[in-house]
């Protein structure tokens, strides 16, 4: 479905998708493929919750791949190579057979968080392992996944929680490659706050 930007129009984005999985009951928090688990052993609760954000009226819907590689399928679930390719490309396919369902104006972006996910330790938060990365590494490694995401035609890819610079210019030389994807990178930033340690006196506010 193609998409057109309204400047007037606040776009809702749907949230939570691990959190609102483990609502539903599914330990997937500690899994090192988080909410990407459901692709491959809990579809009917990844459909759930894809539903309840369109039917929120949600304006863009994720899919559960942005834990997900190729290797960390085949690793975690003993698949072959071509079973992980399909899994990844299906992801796209089951958000945009709810949207279809629910019949909404509703869009699909697929979920491609940094490198950092992959390593299941927290580090997509502080992005530590940038220093020993090369901007050319991080397109070699991220090519893949995009490839399949691309293929399967989703509206946008979202780039999510990006860690560092070094990532993200790696991300948007990548895209290059793919002149037809529409894109966005969201960052996972730290601020240094100095806060006051003044005593303030007893007729102060």
């Amino acid at each position: 479905m193609s998409y057109t930007a309204k400047n007037d129009k606040v776009i809702l984005i749907d949230g939570g998708l691990g959190t609102t999985l483990q609502e539903y009951g599914l330990a997937i928090l500690d899994d090192p493929l988080w909410s990407g688990r459901t692709l491959v052993n809990a579809q009917e609760q990844l459909v759930k919750a894809h539903r309840a954000f369109v039917q929120a009226k949600c304006d863009i819907i994720s899919t559960a791949t942005y834990q997900v590689t190729v290797d960390s399928l085949m690793k975690h679930h003993q698949l072959s190579h071509e079973q992980a390719e399909e899994i990844m490309f299906n992801s796209v396919k089951i958000a945009q057979r709810v949207i279809d369902e629910e019949k909404a104006q509703c869009y699909v972006a697929g979920s491609i968080g940094p490198y950092g996910a992959m390593l299941c330790d927290g580090s997509e938060f502080n992005g530590w392992y940038t220093d020993s990365m090369t901007i050319e590494q991080f397109k070699d490694w991220h090519r893949p996944r995009l490839a399949i995401l691309a293929r399967a035609e989703p509206t946008f890819i979202a780039f999510e929680t990006i860690p560092s610079k070094k990532e993200a210019e790696a991300l948007a030389e990548l895209l290059r490659e793919f002149p037809n994807v529409k894109a966005w990178l969201s960052f996972n930033c730290q601020v240094n706050i100095k806060r006051s340690t003044k005593k303030q006196n007893d007729d102060e506010p």
